[in-house]
């Protein structure tokens, strides 16, 4: 299952890279966003759409991947809800397309297109700082911290400077995928190292 996941995140990107290699003219990287990618009426706009179930795929997959246990505190599963509400919500932005960007009227598509879309970023910031509680590794914490603040940045950056919303946009994707990675590759996602210790301690007692 991790192995499936990486691979899936890996695959959202060269999604990404290979959309908007393949954009008509008239979009711009820079200026243009990813959801843009998939609006209703846009060339090969099904590429984009099936970019949002990939990495919905991904962070479902690796949900299951980290929650092979019986070990579950209250904590430790809304961490993972957090994620599968993520997920959710991907998905919704895969199947619920954007109005194409050239339209100038704001219609009902793009309204639950965005409101879906803020409703991911909140609840990836919000497994951001659950998964930090409940790994409790230093290097992740820290990780975890820069995530959270690099993601608020750029979206403030994205907001303010309509003509680079497509680079920050793309930035603050790659910051969200590779925290993912890192979140999947943890070998024991609900242990700190305290009760590893303790579980190694207990194993020499009993030999």
């Amino acid at each position: 299952m991790k192995r499936t996941s990486q691979l899936l995140f890996v695959l959202y990107l060269l999604v990404v890279l290979i959309a908007g290699m393949l954009a008509p003219n008239y979009y711009i990287i820079t200026r243009n966003t990813i959801s843009e990618l998939g609006a209703q009426g846009f060339p090969n706009a099904w590429l984009m759409r099936a970019g949002f179930f990939i990495l919905g795929s991904a962070v479902t997959a690796m949900v299951f991947a980290l929650s092979k246990t019986k070990r579950w505190s209250f904590l430790q599963a809304s961490a993972l809800m957090g994620l599968l509400i993520y997920a959710g919500a991907l998905f919704i932005l895969g199947w619920w397309s954007d109005k194409n960007f050239f339209v100038l009227d704001h219609n009902l598509d793009s309204f639950l297109h965005e409101f879906f879309y803020r409703i991911s970023l909140l609840f990836f910031l919000l497994s951001v700082t659950l998964n930090a509680m409940v790994v409790k590794d230093k290097n992740f914490i820290i990780l975890s911290v820069f995530t959270f603040c690099a993601v608020l940045i750029l979206r403030y950056l994205f907001s303010e400077f309509v003509d680079y919303q497509g680079i920050t946009e793309r930035m603050m994707q790659v910051v969200v995928v590779y925290w993912l990675l890192k979140l999947n590759s943890v070998p024991e996602y609900f242990f700190s190292k305290i009760e590893n210790d303790m579980g190694k301690i207990a194993s020499t007692l009993v030999k």
